[in-house]
């Protein structure tokens, strides 16, 4: 038997996750024929912040996905050098550079979580007026849910989406959690 860490077919739709399958080599390799498939191999650490844990998942390229614990631990080892980026977003300072980062997502979510890169920390924008910078006034709701999908929550900081009214909206992450980060970078 054949173990591999993470499965993924190409194609804009066809992401299946991070998850461990055991298949008989001649299985996968059929499989592979058929879908134009990789195996991409995965590592998974964590960090903590004064909101929870985190859990960043590494592939080759860079951070893949930072997956929100809340409360509990993670049973993976600590990644000391993602942790110093993670002090200094919670800093007063602010982050000055981003990790490594592997965006993967429709050509819209990449549009949009480029432009949350560009709102400025102390700042938010509306949802329209996200959706009028990637050149589609009308997605405001589209928008909303490509930050609800936003994989590396704080590093593509979502968090400064608020509603047309200023009022904070939604969060991946928790409501209270938003006006934490939102008040966190006021100071």
């Amino acid at each position: 038997m054949a173990s591999i860490s993470a499965f993924q077919a190409d194609g804009p739709s066809s992401n299946l996750g991070c998850r461990t399958i055991a298949f008989p080599l001649v299985f996968l390799n059929s499989i592979f024929l058929k879908v134009n498939a990789k195996i991409t191999n995965m590592n998974i650490k964590s960090v903590s912040t004064p909101i929870g844990f985190f859990n960043a998942v590494y592939n080759y390229t860079g951070i893949n996905k930072l997956s929100f614990n809340g409360q509990h631990q993670s049973k993976y080892p600590k990644d000391q050098k993602l942790q110093k980026s993670i002090d200094a977003f919670f800093s007063h300072k602010g982050l000055q550079s981003l990790p490594l980062l592997d965006l993967q997502g429709t050509d819209f979510q990449l549009l949009v979580w480029n432009a949350l890169c560009s709102i400025p920390r102390g700042s938010t924008a509306s949802y329209r007026a996200i959706a009028e910078k990637v050149g589609s006034p009308h997605a405001s709701r589209a928008v909303g849910t490509a930050c609800k999908l936003n994989p590396i929550p704080l590093f593509i900081p979502c968090h400064r989406v608020v509603k047309q009214d200023g009022s904070i909206g939604e969060f991946a992450l928790g409501s209270h959690n938003k006006k934490f980060l939102l008040d966190l970078e006021q100071a």
